[in-house]
């Protein structure tokens, strides 16, 4: 009944797995289908189906590594844009060259020309799933495979295996549309567009966001924390509290050092302008900036944007016929601009106050600033230049906040940033603003494209970026997470999220909030702060 089902949604587009009681599974599952009922397809051409294609990708790229190099170490280590960088070392090569990406490329179109299977085995022994995946000589993918609760692998020729929780395509003729992309001192693989896996997705380099990635993955192998067992490991021998205090003191240390970035530019830099996507810690962040300035004798006033939103009747409307308070235009670009420079040219100025229960400004405190007394500007259009555009490109000091994790499941299996910062919302959001996982997860969609829209475009424009993932954060949110997560019910769509997000928290060991500075970019989610936010 199953196979026929999928031959009717092949009419409609490439099937790569279906859903049911909204969860994925591949077409290696189709018993799970039964009669059909209540099952749905997954095309390659959504999301879940591109998480698919870039997991059969991982596969493809590993087991060709380990035809040409059989030693070869090769770790997955995050996306840059639409591509996923990894590294990979073997007693061969040193290091990796150009002629060595070419070899593998050409050894990944073969094994696609070739068809073959991915293989998923099911309700195998114990000891017998143990034994393939020490095939792969991966240590933190064996204590990690203890800890889940999986019952299955998928491998590919039995050159890779992985867990057969994350699913793949049927085989490799699915997997067409690729590119290797040499990237000292590793190589980036080039994915197709999620809407259209018959083109390659462009690719954009993103120089400062690699250079923020390459320090502090050096930061992770310093603390030895680059997967989860690590991790685990501190904190099951109860080592885990002088960690803390150096992933805090090393953050707190990029602060200051970005404060006398500033310090040093004699006043030049008036405008201070934070930005970043959702749940990066921009609020602490800017306050713990503030904090560093004022060591030096300075205080920084810090001006709310949202005070700066227009009235409901000029907001601009989106597609649907909604405000759209995310857009640019939704502020009064012309005078918060005008506000600007008149205190910067030593004026007493009134600012506003926005009642967002009525939708119209009131008028707020009086402010009036000393000689190079910095203004600091935090908010998703802090980038944008449309934001100030009448204030002097040398007066600007711009700076981007993202939590960019670097602790992975293991070297096939990487934490996405989205996710961690997902999580993060999920803890505030029901800690502070009264929502549900449910409605946090409903929400996301919307936020993500937000975040496409207006803030990604101009991360790279910032003068310094600052990361504010710490390696614990998550064993710390996972106390509050956990509970939030299980409330969502199975048939709703975000089920299948939820889900996804358990299975990540469930490998990690948790830790008391407690040990958690109260100046910690983790309060802001957690609550108990020094910080009023």
């Amino acid at each position: 009944m199953m196979q026929k089902l999928i031959e009717k949604w092949n009419r409609e587009g490439c099937v790569v797995g279906f859903w049911k009681m909204n969860r994925a599974y591949s077409l290696q599952e189709l018993d799970e289908g039964g009669d059909g009922d209540g099952c749905f397809p997954i095309y390659l051409d959504t999301p879940q189906g591109h998480a698919f294609y870039e997991k059969s990708l991982i596969l493809l790229f590993a087991a060709a590594v380990k035809s040409l190099y059989p030693h070869a170490e090769i770790h997955v280590e995050h996306t840059i844009d639409t591509g996923l960088y990894f590294t990979l070392s073997d007693r061969s090569f040193p290091i990796l060259k150009m002629e060595h990406v070419a070899r593998i490329k050409a050894k990944m179109e073969e094994m696609v020309a070739l068809d073959l299977p991915f293989t998923l085995y099911r309700d195998l022994p114990r000891k017998e799933m143990l034994s393939r995946l020490r095939k792969d000589e991966d240590e933190d993918k064996l204590e990690l495979f203890e800890q889940l609760e999986c019952q299955s692998l998928v491998s590919l020729e039995d050159r890779v295996t992985d867990y057969g929780l994350f699913k793949t395509v049927p085989s490799t003729s699915f997997l067409k549309v690729f590119d290797l992309l040499y990237y000292p001192p590793g190589v980036i693989i080039r994915m197709p567009l999620i809407e259209d896996h018959t083109a390659l997705a462009p690719f954009q380099e993103q120089k400062k966001l690699f250079r923020i990635h390459q320090e502090f993955k050096h930061w992770a192998e310093i603390l030895r924390m680059e997967f989860v067992t690590s991790l685990n490991e501190l904190i099951e021998k109860e080592k885990y509290r002088e960690m803390i205090l150096v992933s805090e003191a090393m953050q707190e240390k990029n602060i200051i050092k970005i404060a006398e970035e500033i310090i040093k530019l004699d006043g030049h830099s008036r405008l201070i302008l934070i930005a970043g996507p959702s749940s990066s810690g921009k609020t602490t962040f800017s306050k713990r900036l503030a904090t560093a300035i004022k060591t030096w004798g300075i205080e920084p006033v810090a001006i709310g944007m949202d005070d700066y939103f227009l009235p409901w009747d000029e907001t601009p409307r989106n597609e649907k016929g909604e405000m759209d308070f995310e857009c640019v235009e939704a502020i009064d670009i012309s005078l918060f601009n005008e506000h600007l420079l008149l205190l910067m040219e030593g004026h007493e100025v009134t600012l506003p106050k926005y009642d967002f229960l009525t939708g119209t400004r009131k008028e707020g405190e009086k402010l009036k600033l000393n000689y190079n007394q910095p203004i600091i500007i935090e908010g998703i259009h802090g980038l944008n230049p449309k934001l100030t555009a009448a204030i002097p490109d040398n007066l600007k000091f711009k700076i981007y906040v993202s939590a960019l994790t670097q602790l992975n499941m293991d070297s096939f299996n990487r934490i996405k940033t989205t996710d961690v910062r997902l999580v993060r919302r999920l803890v505030r959001d029901a800690q502070f603003r009264g929502h549900s996982a449910l409605d946090t997860l409903k929400m996301w969609g919307k936020v993500r494209a937000g975040e496409d829209r207006y803030i990604f475009p101009y991360q790279e424009t910032a003068d310094v970026m600052f990361n504010s993932s710490l390696p614990y954060e998550l064993c710390v949110l996972k106390k509050f997470a956990v509970k939030l997560l299980k409330e969502v019910p199975a048939e709703e769509p975000e089920y299948s999220k939820a889900q996804e997000l358990l299975t990540l928290l469930n490998l990690i060991n948790e830790i008391d909030p407690y040990y958690t500075p109260k100046t910690s970019i983790i309060r802001e989610f957690v609550g108990n702060s020094l910080y009023d936010y």
